[in-house]
């Protein structure tokens, strides 16, 4: 939770301060010196102007940069019950973090039992981190598509109601985009419609804290990443998702693959 609240934040913070060291002045007394050796040294260290020593300058550029690349983007879900499709995400890799919660509906401060009646309008939903050099939104789109049936209206399998439609809630113009090319590209391999929402992003209510990691923690699923383990969708009952068997040959490389730190591809 407290990733969600402060990791772009503390980036941002981080750059403007290595900005403000690359242009400040360096300390007056470094500048007063009349004396020929600290003209040489000013020339050679801070170039033909103050400022930081032009080597210096290079690394905080960089670090600026790194900083920058760390960036973590948000992605929203709702493909049924909850519990389950958090367990997806979380073992694809650069999947950061993950959140279930409520989304979608207009009531304020939605509670579980209120939206299971479907009176507030909200779909249960699960909002991931990612890291875009490590997984992009699109190989997440194809995730979603792929675990679960878009093209039932208002539920999946015995789960029925609006609080289990399938939706995408999108963070910008490019997910929009991103999201309207992959509901077109899966649409290929039904004969029905798709019927999956794709609406911008609106107030996000984080679920009780016992929704959160349900399956990993109640039941001991896995959630290490590219685990093909199946996921049972109530813990010990319900419907299996056999992740490889429902993921197509592309899809399968995404969860499974291995990487660097720094997100190469192993």
């Amino acid at each position: 939770m407290l990733y969600f609240l402060f990791a772009q934040p503390i980036s941002l913070f981080i750059s403007l301060f290595f900005f403000f060291l690359m242009i400040r002045r360096p300390p007056r007394s470094t500048l007063s010196s009349s004396s020929a050796a600290s003209d040489v040294y000013k020339r050679q260290e801070y170039g033909e102007g103050p400022g930081l020593p032009m080597a210096r300058r290079g690394w905080l550029v960089l670090l600026m940069l790194a900083t920058v690349s760390c960036i973590r983007e948000p992605a929203t879900f709702a493909a049924g019950c909850f519990w389950s499709v958090e367990n997806v995400f979380q073992r694809v890799p650069g999947v950061l973090a993950t959140e279930v919660g409520y989304t979608g509906g207009e009531a304020a401060s939605p509670r579980y039992e209120t939206v299971m009646g479907g009176d507030t309008g909200h779909a249960e939903a699960v909002r991931v981190w990612f890291e875009p050099s490590v997984v992009s939104y699109r190989e997440l789109l194809d995730v979603f598509f792929e675990t679960h049936d878009p093209t039932q209206t208002d539920g999946q399998g015995n789960d029925i109601g609006t609080q289990y439609r399938s939706g995408i809630f999108t963070h910008g113009e490019q997910q929009q985009a991103a999201a309207e090319l992959a509901k077109a590209k899966h649409q290929q391999r039904y004969a029905r419609p798709i019927v999956t929402a794709l609406a911008p992003a609106s107030e996000w209510w984080v679920a009780e804290a016992y929704h959160q990691q349900y399956l990993q923690l109640q039941f001991r699923h896995s959630a290490d990443k590219g685990s093909l383990a199946p996921i049972q969708c109530y813990g010990s009952r319900g419907p299996i998702k056999r992740l490889d068997k429902m993921l197509s040959p592309e899809t399968l490389k995404v969860l499974t693959r291995r990487t660097r730190s720094n997100g190469e591809e192993l």
